[in-house]
């Protein structure tokens, strides 16, 4: 669903033939932990050089981060520069007794990085050049750095959402609500492309913005083939040699993946077949650890559904390869978004149960692509009967739905890249 690209607001410095400079303005990136929101802009900055754009990252220091790995070493170019400004989280930094105004947090927890993010932004373009300027949401201040360097240097804007900013799911009400309102429209006035990642969110901000239908530019997420050298699936399952093993890589909270109707079906399930468990669920890094461990002991399933630790990104594809199964949950709030983790389990090859409407992005998108199936995620029991149907297929040595080499090639990250490269130049070359 890729439209023309708007006009660039400045000619560029480089020539056709020599690499693009594209200063790519993101919060989340390596050494964060917990959260797979950096991948996209990783993968970009790693692929974009083959396609002739050489990326500088601008981004925050590790320490503002909840949590990271000091050992993490991202896969980049040697020619990639990693800029690291200072940035403090409001929620933590203004807490008293452990709480804090919500005014504080607008129109994000990190907003004071915007001063300094836009200070070093400036400097970089002054001391090496860039051509265009690249920031990706859902941490508003990035926009507003994109914003502000816009301006300033008058160069090409690309605003990547990864989520939309708002929609009739939104919890902000009041002042939060207009306040991302208002950037939304800023952003989309200003920019030059607006990028967005799945069908729903580009139909919604066509509808939203029919004036810039032509800056919308759609690039789902994907996974990245080299990741995956040298994992292995597990080989043919021997019945009654141990539990069907399922696994959930990353994040579960109650609004929007909430797995409790999937415990009570596991528990539902568990009952109706005595002797050992006949699953053994993992849940890698889900948060909230100690509230979903006393929901687990509520229902009797300690030892059935266990919560590990979180691990560095090679270790969970590790665990994705070796699963007999791999859940996933979306909630209706999510309706128009595809978590960045389907991709890589379709590229696991695994069979993919989705919790989640079969209406939504999610739900489409597993359907349409054969990689599994989809069940109501507020239905215990539906999601209890496609639990004990494929726990019974798995012993049974049959095949499951899982993505075929054909569907996998469609979203690689390396071809991704080409498609924002081409779009750029496309865009200042007009």
């Amino acid at each position: 669903m890729d439209a023309s690209a708007a006009p660039a607001t400045r000619a560029p410095s480089a020539t056709r033939a020599e690499p693009l400079k594209l200063l790519m303005v993101a919060f989340h990136f390596p050494p964060i932990a917990g959260s797979s929101g950096y991948l996209r802009t990783l993968k970009f900055a790693k692929y974009l050089p083959a396609a002739g754009v050489q990326p500088t990252i601008l981004t925050v220091r590790p320490q503002v981060y909840p949590a990271y790995d000091k050992n993490a070493k991202p896969p980049l170019p040697v020619t990639t520069h990693v800029e690291r400004t200072f940035a403090l989280d409001a929620r933590r930094a203004f807490a008293i007794m452990g709480k804090s105004l919500s005014i504080l947090s607008l129109p994000d927890r990190y907003w004071s990085w915007v001063p300094f993010g836009a200070a070093a932004g400036r400097r970089l373009a002054r001391q090496g050049g860039i051509d265009a300027i690249f920031s990706t949401y859902p941490i508003a201040s990035a926009h507003l750095i994109g914003l502000i360097l816009h301006r300033l240097t008058g160069k090409p804007w690309v605003a990547d959402f990864r989520d939309p900013m708002w929609d009739e799911f939104t919890s902000a009400q009041g002042l939060a609500l207009r306040l991302r309102q208002r950037i939304e429209r800023a952003v989309l006035d200003r920019c030059s492309l607006a990028m967005v990642c799945t069908d729903a969110m580009y139909d919604l901000f066509c509808r939203r913005y029919p004036e810039h239908k032509a800056k919308l530019m759609n690039i789902p997420n994907g996974f990245d083939e080299e990741d995956f050298q040298g994992l292995e699936a597990p080989g043919a399952r021997v019945p009654g040699t141990g539990p069907v093993r399922l696994l959930h890589s990353g994040l579960l909270e109650p609004n929007d993946r909430d797995p409790v109707p999937f415990f009570k079906a596991v528990k539902a399930l568990c009952a109706r077949r005595p002797g050992p468990a006949p699953v053994a669920v993992d849940l890698i890094a889900p948060s909230d650890e100690d509230n979903y461990r006393k929901i687990i002991a509520g229902l009797g399933l300690d030892g059935v559904i266990n919560i590990l630790p979180w691990r560095p990104y090679r270790k969970s594809l590790e665990a994705m390869a070796a699963a007999d199964i791999l859940l996933l949950f979306q909630g209706p709030s999510c309706f128009s978004q595809v978590p960045a983790k389907l991709y890589e389990y379709m590229r696991a090859g695994r069979p993919i149960l989705a919790v989640t409407p079969a209406a939504g992005e999610t739900g489409k998108l597993v359907l349409s692509t054969g990689a599994g199936s989809v069940v109501a995620h507020d239905d215990p029991e539906a999601i209890g009967k496609a639990l004990e149907e494929w726990v019974d297929a798995v012993n049974a040595g049959a095949s499951l739905p899982h993505a075929g080499p054909d569907t996998i090639l469609r979203y690689s990250r390396g071809r991704h890249a080409e498609l924002l490269a081409a779009r750029l130049r496309e865009t200042l070359y007009r």
